[in-house]
C-alpha cells in the first residue's frame, strides 16, 4: 500500500486473501491501513479465524490457515489502535460444511470496523454462523436460477471472444 496516499482510501474490502495471512502479516496490514484509511471510513476483512477453533479442527482442517490467528485477537488487536473500532464479527464455517462436526467448523470471521480517533464504545457485535455455507449454496442456486442470469465464463453473442 506504499503508492496510496494517507487518508485517501473511505472503504477496505478484503475477501478470501487475508485468511492466509499471520498475525505479523496482519499486523502490517493493519498498520498500513491506519495511515490510508479516512476518518470514519469503514473495513471489511475476511479473515482466518482457526486459532478459535479446538485443537483437533487445527489439526485436521485440508484449508492453508494459520493456527494462531483467530477473530477474537484481532478484535483485541483493534482496540489497541485507538484510531479502530470494531463493530461487528460474524465467524463462519468456510468450506467445512460435512468435514467436521459443525460446531467446530467456524474457521473464517468477517470482521468490520471503522476509524474513529474518537472514544471507542464496546459495541462489537458477534455472531456464530453454523449455516453459512448452507446460505452460500442457496444464493449460488437462486443467482443460477434468474432467468436474465448472464455466465460471464462463457463468450456472449456477438463478442469478438
Amino acid at each position: 500500500m506504499v503508492k496510496i496516499k494517507d487518508d485517501s482510501v473511505s472503504f477496505v474490502f478484503s475477501w478470501d486473501s487475508l485468511v492466509h495471512c499471520d498475525r505479523t502479516c496482519l499486523t502490517y496490514y493493519l498498520n498500513d491501513l491506519q495511515r490510508v484509511m479516512v476518518e470514519g471510513g469503514y473495513a471489511f476483512l475476511h479473515v482466518s479465524n482457526l486459532g478459535w477453533c479446538d485443537e483437533h479442527v487445527r489439526r485436521g482442517t485440508p484449508h492453508l490457515r494459520d493456527p494462531g490467528m483467530s477473530a477474537t485477537w484481532l478484535v483485541e488487536r483493534l482496540r489497541h489502535y485507538t484510531q479502530f473500532e470494531p463493530l461487528l464479527v460474524e465467524m463462519v464455517n468456510w468450506g467445512m460444511d460435512g468435514e467436521l462436526p459443525n460446531q467446530y467448523c467456524l474457521i473464517d470471521a468477517f470482521v468490520v470496523f471503522k476509524k474513529n480517533a474518537g472514544q471507542q464504545p464496546d459495541r462489537c457485535a458477534w455472531h456464530y454462523n453454523r449455516s453459512f455455507m448452507q446460505e452460500a449454496a442457496l444464493a449460488k442456486q437462486i443467482m443460477e436460477s434468474e432467468k436474465n442470469y448472464i455466465d460471464v465464463t462463457s463468450p456472449r453473442e456477438g463478442s469478438d471472444a
